[in-house]
């Protein structure tokens, strides 16, 4: 035989070929499962050493019941002193849900957005535009579930606000930044 090197090479290419399995992925085409989720949030925090209520909602594009994109706002509840400001943001989430069909299970979540810092009196004014700074806003959060339902979840909480760009005299970064406790009541398809 005169070429025994390369007929070997491909005979051992086309066994290859033909005991190929299918690629391992974290998402597999034929397998997906989607579903989604809404609610509303409820964060308790302190701004500037006054305690605050934020209010809001999120809701979620949900793959595969563990992988999720969607969005999220909150608003404070109670005006900040001085001045009677409102902080508002919002923006995109990710997260991940662990071990969704056991009643109690965990998600970890980031949110990155933007907001704002208004004088609460300017708010229906056509001046308010004067008077208010422009926010970037990340938020890692991480929570424990309570599958309620099969549609239903409750979902206890804690998170952190990330914030840079205030130009506040008193309401700077560092004290718009800070702590969460989170609960969340969420309906969907998890």
């Amino acid at each position: 035989m005169k070429y025994p090197i390369p007929m070997i090479l491909l005979a051992l290419g086309l066994s290859t070929v033909v005991h190929a399995e299918e690629r391992e992925a974290l998402i597999q085409g034929e397998d997906i499962e989607h579903g989604g989720f809404g609610g509303i949030v409820t964060k308790f925090s302190a701004i500037d050493d006054q305690s605050v209520v934020l209010t809001g909602g999120k809701g979620a594009w949900l793959i595969n019941h563990s992988f999720y994109v969607g969005g999220a706002g909150y608003s404070v509840t109670n005006e900040l002193d001085p001045d009677n400001q409102i902080l508002a943001y919002g923006g995109p989430i990710v997260g991940y849900i662990g071990n969704p069909n056991k009643i109690v299970h965990y998600t970890l979540e980031l949110q990155v957005g933007g907001g704002g810092l208004v004088e609460s009196n300017n708010m229906n004014s056509d001046t308010h535009s004067h008077s208010h700074d422009t926010l970037m806003v990340v938020e890692p959060s991480a929570a424990v579930n309570f599958n309620l339902a099969k549609y239903a979840t409750l979902s206890v909480g804690v998170s952190y606000r990330f914030i840079q760009g205030s130009e506040h005299e008193v309401l700077t970064d560092e004290k718009l930044s800070g702590a969460s406790a989170d609960l969340s009541i969420l309906i969907g398809k998890f």
